[in-house]
């Protein structure tokens, strides 16, 4: 049995990270091209719910024998 970590990223972790990439990039789109104007703080809060929700939402990578 092979004991060595896997430094590989799990399906969840890229998942989420990419969920906050595109929020950030969607929510600062809305800033530069409506009205609307969202503080920073309820922005970081957006980005954490969908990202939590989506790596919530996409199933752990099966598990290496």
């Amino acid at each position: 049995m092979n004991n060595t970590p896997e430094w590989k990223p799990s399906t969840k972790i890229v998942g989420g990270g990419v969920a906050g990439a595109v929020t950030t990039i969607v929510l600062w789109l809305v800033d530069e091209l409506t009205p609307l104007s969202p503080p920073a703080v309820v922005a970081g809060a957006i980005s954490l719910l969908v990202t939590t929700g989506i790596a919530y939402l996409i199933p752990s990578s099966p598990a290496a024998d």
